[in-house]
């Protein structure tokens, strides 16, 4: 389970680099919900989140 965390947490360190106005929307929402629900996001429901993020902008931009 720890190696799977790490590859989650590498995984999203490169998201950040690589993808920085993707990542930053996503922290926005990320920000959302912890303000308006009360709920902490895991790295790996981030990932998630920032995964469908960019299909949607893609989608939305066909």
């Amino acid at each position: 389970m720890q190696l799977v965390r790490k590859m989650i947490y590498f995984y999203l360190s490169t998201l950040k680099e690589s993808i920085k106005q993707l990542f930053a929307c996503t922290q926005k929402v990320v920000n959302f919900i912890a303000d308006s629900m009360h709920q902490h996001l895991s790295y790996n429901e981030q990932v998630y989140l920032t995964i469908h993020v960019q299909r949607i902008i893609n989608d939305l931009t066909k």
